[in-house]
């Protein structure tokens, strides 16, 4: 979380432990992606399946230049007059070749809380800032329930404002704006997919991110069911070494305060485990 503690985001309770936020998770992610090579970097954020309402621009960026987290940008004079406001702050922008990425990233997946306004606001001022005519696309991260149903919402909802800042200047074509979004577990399992797991060092670097996943609550493999328990052999349950399809990656120990568990968890070493 070093990037959230350099810009003044991490928050602590009264104990002085740092709490496990948004920006604590979105730092101890994207920090080490920003370490990959700019073509691994690239395909995982370029990944079609981020983008399934419109691809970014034609072909793949050809290399990555800075990486910001949390920029503080001056809000844009030519906008509405109804709007008041003097900053905008994205979660991480990246700039290419030939194209800059705004991020956004939320704490839950499976929650609502991605909005347009918030991201129509990045992208207006992101496009007063970089005027050398790059495109800007922007991938939310997290914070939909239903992302197949809800994202052509949000984007309808960040175009609708876009053209009100723009004073009709800018239209809601949908070509005109690139929008994708992953999940905190879609986009561990595509990151998992790039990596060269040939090479120690990547590996680790997946095993990282894995537990800074968990740590923050985020579930990376499908839930267990009682009625999936109940065709399980139960040489399978009492062993959670034994098996892959219960078994998330980097576990905790038991008794981890927040850990969401699979079935697996409370079955070890022939014992049936039931405590917090």
């Amino acid at each position: 979380m070093l990037h959230a503690k350099l810009h003044g985001k991490l928050r602590y309770d009264a104990e002085g432990n740092a709490k496990l936020l948004e920006d604590g998770l979105t730092s101890t992610v994207f920090e080490r992606l920003a370490y990959l090579p700019d073509h691994q970097l690239i395909a995982i954020l370029f990944d079609p399946s981020l983008w399934p309402l419109h691809p970014p621009a034609s072909g793949l960026p050809a290399s990555v230049g800075s990486i910001a987290f949390w920029p503080l940008w001056t809000w844009p004079k030519a906008t509405a007059p109804a709007v008041t406001r003097r900053s905008t702050e994205p979660d991480l922008v990246i700039e290419f070749d030939d194209r800059i990425l705004i991020i956004e990233a939320k704490r839950h997946d499976e929650t609502l809380s991605q909005y347009g306004d918030q991201l129509a606001d990045e992208w207006w001022t992101a496009r007063h800032k970089f005027a050398d005519g790059r495109p800007i696309s922007v991938l939310a991260v997290s914070g939909l329930r239903n992302p197949k149903r809800e994202l052509e919402g949000l984007k309808r909802d960040t175009l609708n404002r876009l053209a009100a800042l723009s004073h009709g200047e800018f239209d809601d074509r949908p070509e005109t704006f690139d929008l994708g979004y992953a999940s905190w577990r879609d986009l561990y399992l595509l990151i998992g997919k790039v990596l060269s797991h040939d090479r120690p060092e990547q590996n680790r670097l997946l095993e990282d991110i894995g537990s800074g996943l968990i740590r923050h609550g985020v579930r990376l493999t499908d839930p267990c069911w009682l009625g999936d328990m109940r065709k399980m052999p139960w040489s399978t349950l009492n062993n959670p070494f034994a098996t892959g399809h219960f078994r998330r990656p980097d576990l905790p120990p038991l008794g981890f305060q927040g850990e969401m568990r699979t079935c697996s968890n409370f079955f070890l070493d022939g014992i049936f485990h039931d405590r917090f």
